[in-house]
């Protein structure tokens, strides 16, 4: 018996994306355990002399460092995102292609909302900064917020290049305080 089975375009799409959201999602659950592991371990007490257990903290230390362990961690929040989305947009290519719209309608406005908030939450940061305008600082701090500020600072300096206006050194320090501490634009 031969199957003349077809898959419709939309079943696919729906497939694919929660697929890959789903796959996205468990991959950095299992790269957190790996992660809070390997913290554990750097924070694991040894029975030396305190001189050798400080050797052996930097020693870790470096190797965590050395492996990239920080940025492999900041950026599993930004994966999880990408995730969300990939299955927001996945959910919406089910709903809309099902005969109730309202459903569609609905969970559309949800989803709109949720990723307005984020949007928002990732790019206020860089126009307040580019404002020069300290007493409104913005709380939201994000690897994606983050690097949104650093890519807006470096266009800026690039199309205003002798522009003094532009220079503006405590926003640059910030930035690099943050990089500092949070390498992942360092890599």
């Amino acid at each position: 018996m031969v199957n003349n089975f077809t898959p419709n375009t939309h079943d696919v799409q729906i497939n694919v994306l929660y697929f890959i959201s789903l796959t996205l999602a468990l991959s950095v659950s299992s790269v957190c355990i790996l992660g809070k592991q390997w913290i554990r371990e750097y924070q694991k007490d040894i029975a030396v002399s305190p001189c050798n257990a400080a050797r052996v903290r930097q020693m870790r230390f470096d190797a965590l460092q050395r492996w990239r362990v920080p940025q492999i961690m900041a950026a599993l929040p930004v994966i999880l995102l990408l995730a969300l989305m990939l299955f927001f947009a996945g959910l919406l290519v089910q709903l809309w292609n099902i005969s109730d719209k309202t459903t569609a309608a609905a969970v559309l406005v949800i989803v709109a909302l949720t990723v307005l908030l984020i949007i928002v939450t990732t790019i206020v940061p860089a126009f307040v900064s580019l404002r020069h305008d300290h007493s409104a600082f913005a709380p939201f701090r994000s690897p994606q917020a983050w690097i949104v500020l650093y890519i807006a600072r470096r266009l800026q300096h690039w199309y205003h290049p002798n522009d003094s206006y532009f220079i503006d050194i405590v926003t640059i320090e910030a930035i690099e305080n943050w990089k500092a501490t949070h390498p992942i634009l360092n890599s």
